[in-house]
């Protein structure tokens, strides 16, 4: 008789597993079979992706947040967020739109309509873009200084050899 404790996993390679039996005096028995191992896929996903990816379903994501699911309908509706759909039926939430959530909330508790709250959004989300082209060019501009010092120095060696 085989039982749970008589199966064992073996690597066979890194793209497939076996699953070997064995009897009970320890012996491997025959039509042990493979499995093709399923590819990591979170390992492979980057930190954004894997925030954007939805996963939550609106009564979770209810619980969660502590909002009504009406009222998240009803802030779909507005435009206020867009959750992905599966199979376009169910609403399903991923992280960012948690943190959108949570702030539309904060700004919907210190008396912020609907309309206000699209607005402070889009405004936030202008700010972070404007942020990261600052970044951006700042990089930018501390390369070339670098470079324009390299140029600088290795002229300076030659006129001094």
């Amino acid at each position: 008789m085989i039982t749970k404790n008589n199966a064992a996993i073996k690597e066979h390679d890194n793209r497939f597993v076996m699953l070997v039996f064995r009897d009970n005096e320890g012996g491997q028995l025959e039509g042990g079979f493979t499995m093709k191992r399923r590819s990591k896929v979170s390992q492979s996903m980057s930190d954004d992706e894997h925030r954007r990816l939805p996963k939550y379903s609106i009564g979770v994501v209810s619980q969660l947040v502590g909002i009504p699911p009406q009222t998240l309908r009803r802030y779909e509706e507005a435009g206020l967020l867009d959750p992905a759909r599966q199979d376009g039926k169910n609403r399903l939430y991923s992280d960012e739109n948690l943190a959108i959530l949570q702030e539309i909330a904060e700004l919907a508790n210190q008396g912020v309509n609907a309309v206000g709250i699209r607005h402070i959004l889009q405004m936030r989300r202008q700010v972070i873009t404007l942020e990261q082209e600052v970044n951006e060019v700042r990089t930018l501009l501390m390369r070339v200084q670098h470079t324009e010092y390299i140029i600088e120095t290795s002229e300076d060696l030659k006129k001094d050899s």
